[in-house]
C-alpha cells in the first residue's frame, strides 16, 4: 500500500510539473509578429483577381478564415456570386491550404473542377468562388 501511494504521488508530481511547464511555454510570444497568435501556425499566401484578371490584393493567411461577402469575414469581397460564408480556408504545412465550401448554394472551384465538400490546395494552385480567383502563392 505504501509503495501504491509512492507511485501515485510520484505521477501526480509528474502531471502537475507537465502541467506548470505547458502553462509556461503556450504564454510565451511567439517572436514572429507576421504570423497569427496561434504560433507555430503555417502562413500561407493568396493571390486575388477577378475575372478580368484585375488584381484585388494580397491575403495572408496563418489560421482558419471565412471567405465570403459578410462583414467579418476574415477575407471579405464584393462579388454578388458569393455567399455571405463561401469557404473556410485552413493553412497547412507545405504551402498547402484545405479548403472547405461553407455553402451548399454557391459553388467553389479547386483548380477548375467543382469542389464537393473539401479539398486540398498546393502552392500555383487555384480557388475560384464566383468571379474572383484566388491562387495559393509559396510561403
Amino acid at each position: 500500500m505504501i509503495a501504491e501511494l509512492a507511485v501515485l504521488s510520484t505521477l501526480a508530481a509528474s502531471a502537475v510539473g507537465l502541467y506548470q511547464a505547458v502553462g509556461k511555454r503556450s504564454a510565451e510570444p511567439t517572436g514572429d509578429p507576421d504570423r497569427s497568435t496561434r504560433g507555430s501556425a503555417p502562413l500561407v499566401h493568396l493571390d486575388a483577381r477577378d475575372s478580368s484578371g484585375k488584381p484585388l490584393g494580397r491575403f495572408a493567411v496563418s489560421g482558419p478564415a471565412t471567405v465570403g461577402s459578410a462583414e467579418g469575414c476574415a477575407i471579405r469581397l464584393r462579388d454578388v456570386r458569393l455567399a455571405p460564408r463561401h469557404v473556410r480556408l485552413l493553412p497547412l504545412d507545405g504551402g498547402l491550404v484545405q479548403v472547405l465550401s461553407e455553402s451548399s448554394e454557391e459553388a467553389v472551384f479547386v483548380d477548375g473542377v467543382p469542389l464537393m465538400l473539401r479539398d486540398v490546395v498546393a502552392p500555383g494552385g487555384t480557388i475560384g468562388l464566383g468571379e474572383v480567383e484566388l491562387r495559393v502563392v509559396s510561403s
